[in-house]
């Protein structure tokens, strides 16, 4: 079962189910003896998934059993960030993706569009595209607020029991918590207890606060982020999307003008604002393709996922 449409969850009962993993977590600390062996033989080394550009391998990963924030203004590519970086996870692993802001159908096309690597991909090339998202990409198909718990059921779902590796929940303003920063809190914690217990990694998306007197010119921070400090304190990693809207409409009236405009100035910026087991934490230079894919410098030279290959493997298998 490759979605979560029929899946009752009210049955799914995650409060209880991380109590009762958080009880059997507490122990003496001999019965721990081996795995803190281990560490201290062999320190934290750099593990989990990378992101789409190489030239971000060295400075941060996307680790197993942790939560991950991402924030930006509306409208500054968050969701097209996010799903960017999930597609190319679900080259190796499996993925989630409970998108309640988009419709399926908008989803799923933004997914082929940048795998493709070309804004408008041939109708045949999005159905072989479906096929090659069997069994690697689930999607709740749900356009609308939901109640937390039913959430947090969603996410325990795919990363139990259809062993999503990575899931994007997009967003919290849709998960009915962001009026109580006690249920703000709980929800959070709840979230980083499943990455944890099921060793997955989450990836929220939330938004950012509208500056006051400022235009879109400023970039925020961390403390910029709707809520309370809980969202940012219990994230491990916290990214923060800025388009440089200005750029954008120099670029375009330079198209029609034929004028230049300085290019090696980033299309967009993907700010690491916090790394808790990392050293990197700065700006992440991007430049956007006509396909909405984020490009690792000014040539913009867009990725292709050869799907066909990876079809015409299982086929063979």
């Amino acid at each position: 079962m490759n979605n979560v449409r029929d899946v009752d969850f009210s049955n799914i009962r995650v409060a209880e189910i991380l109590a009762e993993a958080e009880a059997q977590d507490i122990d003496w600390l001999p019965a721990h003896r081996d795995r803190i062996l281990e560490r201290a033989a062999n320190p934290r080394a750099m593990t989990g998934f990378c992101l789409p550009w190489p030239k971000t391998h060295d400075k941060l990963r996307l680790r197993s059993g942790e939560l991950s924030l991402w924030g930006g203004p509306n409208a500054h590519n968050k969701t097209t960030m996010v799903s960017q970086v999930g597609l190319h996870i679900a080259k190796s692993a499996k993925v989630g993706f409970a998108s309640l802001e988009m419709e399926l159908e908008d989803t799923s096309v933004l997914l082929a569009s940048l795998a493709a690597g070309t804004p408008n991909p041939a109708r045949q090339w999005v159905n072989d595209f479906i096929t090659w998202s069997g069994n690697r990409i689930s999607i709740y198909d749900r356009l609308d607020s939901v109640k937390p718990e039913v959430a947090l059921a969603c996410v325990y779902h795919m990363a139990a029991n259809l062993g999503c590796e990575f899931i994007v929940l997009d967003s919290m303003m849709m998960c009915s918590v962001c009026d109580d920063y006690e249920r703000e809190r709980k929800f959070i914690s709840s979230l980083a207890a499943i990455a944890k217990l099921q060793k997955t990694h989450i990836a929220l998306v939330h938004h950012m606060r509208k500056p006051q007197g400022r235009d879109e010119s400023y970039v925020p921070n961390k403390f910029d982020f709707l809520g309370s400090s809980h969202i940012t304190n219990l994230a491990m990693t916290v990214f923060i999307c800025w388009h440089d809207k200005a750029k954008a409409e120099e670029r375009e009236m330079s198209l029609l003008s034929g004028e230049q405009i300085d290019d090696e100035r980033p299309d967009q910026l993907l700010i690491v604002a916090k790394q808790r087991h990392g050293k990197f934490e700065g700006r992440i230079n991007l430049w956007q393709h006509e396909s909405r894919q984020f490009t690792s410098n000014s040539a913009r030279r867009a990725q292709h996922i050869d799907i066909h290959s990876d079809l015409n493997l299982e086929a063979a298998s």
